[in-house]
């Protein structure tokens, strides 16, 4: 098999991210099984620390920024994320290097032995999972920083046995599995949560916390609130960078300057940063400069990236209604005329989402709707069903079938116009527009 191959196998099996019906929910993702064999057969063992992240917005950013506070702090630190906006192997590094692909292809030639001999037929993020696992433990390195797929309970990084969990913000989303109220959704997500386990939580509404207080009691758990325990004061927020004071109940402060864009990032940083402390147990001064260095450069693929400018073009990954209110809510600060390029998936709540920008809509010019298919058909789109909800809540747009073309008319009447262009509506469409604004500048 060579790395083309192993790629294609690992897709072959279950996507549960795109698979709706109940006899797959109960068949592919009712335990751990699956995982505990493929990793047990490897000869896995967990021989480094793990911070568990979960929720459903920000837990890539802080996912992001915990392992790149942990390398600033001169330790080897793995990370796994999804989805991958380029190359499929950004979903697991090392130090911020991706795994190689003949790494990939000998563990997926072990792997795909396994499964036979087993007679099991895994999922392919559990396939993903088992491979960035045991590749961090071939590596030997220090620490992990986990981003969860889906939910948490069951999801296939829960085996992991964590030295921290976070819940970043919880909304509505993923809701024919997790759920249709966020009080379900919340038990799904404080699965991560393990006994005598410290968890960071970010602001949440008083039904979450009331749920995940209940699991944290019940796992003798320390729970650390945002808002309560440690906290982020916004100075300055900007379009290409971010300046806030973080401060914690202890009178600890300290200044952050970020080239993370949007005020909610600072929430997501301090989540990170207070992970951080708990994880080193406060002492932390060695590498401070380190740290402050680093958190002032950090910059994340497909949030509020700036791919160009005069006029501005904008990509960002928001996949929901919380986050594309938040998002649209830093965007109309800065700019007053926008082209939106939205492609959002199907599964997604599209009700909570045309309403959000039909609460900005004096500022957006331009709505543009696509369809589009994505690698490997993890994921579908709508356009046409989101067009008409859209008009039905009497909000203007353009419908287009194909995304190549919707996109191409999106940058030239933002040219012609010299209007800010905004590209959202999940991590899906900011790798497709990656990859066709990169083409289109060859």
């Amino acid at each position: 098999m060579d790395y083309k191959d192993c790629i294609d196998y690992v897709y072959s099996f279950i996507n549960y991210y795109s698979s709706n019906t109940e006899e797959l929910k109960d068949k592919y993702c009712q335990n751990l099984e699956r995982m505990k064999i493929i990793l047990d057969n490897l000869g896995y063992k967990q021989t480094f620390k793990v911070a568990h992240i979960a929720g459903t917005k920000g837990k890539g950013s802080t996912t992001l920024v915990l392992s790149k506070l942990l390398i600033s702090s001169n330790y080897n630190v793995g990370r796994i994320v999804s989805p991958h906006l380029i190359d499929f192997r950004e979903r697991i590094t090392i130090n911020d290097k991706w795994i190689e692909e003949s790494d990939i292809v000998d563990i997926v030639i072990k792997i795909k032995s396994i499964i036979v001999k087993q007679n099991i037929i895994p999922t392919t993020f559990e396939i993903i999972t088992s491979i960035a696992l045991y590749y961090f433990y071939l590596q030997k390195v220090d620490y992990a920083c986990i981003e969860v797929g889906l939910g948490g309970r069951l999801d296939s990084t829960n085996i992991v046995e964590p030295s921290i969990t976070i819940i970043t913000s919880i909304s509505y989303d993923h809701m024919d599995r997790l759920g249709y109220t966020l009080e379900s959704i919340a038990r799904e997500k404080s699965g991560i949560i393990k006994d005598n386990v410290p968890c960071v939580l970010a602001n949440q509404n008083e039904a979450i916390v009331n749920v995940i207080s209940e699991v944290a009691k019940g796992k003798s758990s320390k729970l650390y609130f945002y808002k309560k325990d440690f906290d982020a004061s916004m100075i300055e927020n900007k379009i290409d960078n971010i300046i806030f004071n973080y401060s914690e109940k202890n009178n600890y402060n300290i200044e952050i300057q970020s080239a993370l864009a949007g005020s909610y990032q600072a929430e997501n940083i301090s989540i990170a940063f207070k992970a951080y402390r708990i994880l080193l147990e406060n002492k932390i001064n060695i590498h401070i400069d380190n740290i402050l260095r680093e958190l002032k450069n950090i910059k994340i693929n497909g949030r509020l990236s700036v791919l160009a400018k005069n006029p501005d073009i904008i990509v960002d990954g928001a996949h929901n209604a919380y986050s594309i209110n938040c998002l649209l809510e830093n965007i109309t600060k800065w700019y007053t005329n926008i082209v939106l390029l939205f492609v959002p998936l199907k599964d997604k709540d599209i009700n909570g989402m045309a309403l959000s920008i039909k609460h900005y809509e004096n500022y957006i010019d331009k709505i543009i709707i696509a369809n589009s298919i994505f690698v490997h058909g993890l994921k579908e789109t709508d356009g046409m069903l989101l067009h008409e909800r859209m008009l039905s809540y009497d909000i203007k747009t353009e419908y287009y079938n194909d995304f190549k073309t919707a996109a191409n008319y999106a940058i030239e009447y933002s040219r012609q116009n010299n209007y800010a262009l905004l590209i959202t509506g999940s991590l899906y469409t900011a790798s497709s527009f990656f990859d066709l604004y990169s083409q289109k500048m060859q």
